[in-house]
């Protein structure tokens, strides 16, 4: 009742919001890699690191990974294979710079379009460069996750970096280091079993198939305790 969906002005009833309580739990994580030169001495580690995540993952899950220095990539697309994501891991090129703000910021985007539970996990050797977040803030990073809900899990093999910890604890995740080995095998089951904040509105419409590619108007507006939201959106009727 919180919920009014509106279609080219017209009421739309019958929307219901059960639709993520009804889903089989899984998981879309994106795993950010550091791949600046203080890492490469860890490089033969860094699957062993992943493997705690990598091992628990089933065929409806799905991982990203993006490795980043002065920039970031994509090493491998969402994928539940974790042969795969081995074989990316082996594979990142290490080069000058450590521009985490861009890299949390951009991890976290690449998980909003996913309707399953979500998580962060970075690999980083525990250190934060001058410049690491000059572009994307340590508040933009942790408003970005917190708005959406992400948490993120920082997996450390050097130290433990108090700004590091600082994002992770305000988003809902943990920073672990690496000899922590029974926290490391829990961070998938806490991401999969993090507390749902989202709600996905399902309706019918009452388009018939004789509008194929035309334009609907949308708007949903939302009223809860005194506050009041309205978005605007559409799509072509398939």
């Amino acid at each position: 009742d919180n919920f009014l969906v509106t279609e080219d002005g017209a009421r739309i009833p019958g929307v219901y919001v059960d639709y993520l309580k009804n889903k089989e739990s899984s998981v879309s994580m994106t795993l950010v890699v550091d791949r600046s030169p203080a890492m490469k001495e860890f490089a033969n580690d860094i699957p062993w690191a992943s493997e705690f995540i990598l091992k628990r993952m089933r065929t409806n899950d799905a991982m990203k990974i993006i490795g980043f220095n002065s920039d970031s990539w994509v090493e491998n697309d969402f994928d539940w294979s974790r042969r795969r994501a081995l074989r990316a891991l082996r594979g990142g090129a290490y080069a000058e710079g450590k521009n985490l703000g861009k890299a949390l910021y951009n991890g976290i985007a690449d998980l909003l379009p996913k309707t399953n539970r979500q998580g962060l996990i970075l690999i980083t050797d525990g250190r934060v460069a001058e410049n690491s977040f000059a572009r994307y803030t340590e508040r933009n990073v942790v408003d970005f996750a917190r708005s959406h809900h992400v948490p993120v899990y920082i997996i450390s093999f050097r130290e433990r970096d108090q700004q590091l910890e600082r994002i992770a604890e305000a988003t809902g995740g943990a920073l672990y280091l690496t000899r922590q080995v029974d926290e490391l095998s829990r961070i998938y089951e806490r991401i999969k079993k993090s507390e749902e904040y989202r709600y996905v509105l399902v309706y019918s419409t009452f388009k018939p198939p004789s509008l194929k590619g035309w334009w609907s108007d949308v708007k949903i507006q939302v009223s809860y305790k005194g506050q009041k939201g309205v978005e605007w959106g559409g799509y072509f009727v398939p």
